[in-house]
């Protein structure tokens, strides 16, 4: 049962991932939104500046990559443990 969690959680990684390299942007505007609605949020924010800009969408982009290579190793080490 903990080989078949292990692989749903690898797929959700590799699905956030993709989606995160994919588009970024996508992710920027839903992030800005949210704070945009909720304005008692975002004085609580201190990256709030640095989420406009375009350095914010480079780190997006390695969250994404750090999403499908952790996504790849739980899916390695799950069926590694299946074949035990």
């Amino acid at each position: 049962m903990k080989v078949v969690f292990m692989m749903l959680y690898a797929i959700a990684l590799a699905t956030g991932g993709v989606f995160l390299l994919w588009k970024p942007a996508a992710y920027q505007r839903w992030t800005l939104r949210a704070y945009e609605k909720n304005p008692k949020a975002a004085k609580y924010n201190p990256f709030l500046d640095w989420m406009k800009s375009d350095s914010y969408l480079l780190v997006v982009r390695l969250v994404g990559v750090l999403c499908l290579v952790m996504a790849i190793l739980l899916l390695i080490w799950g069926i590694a443990a299946a074949l035990r």
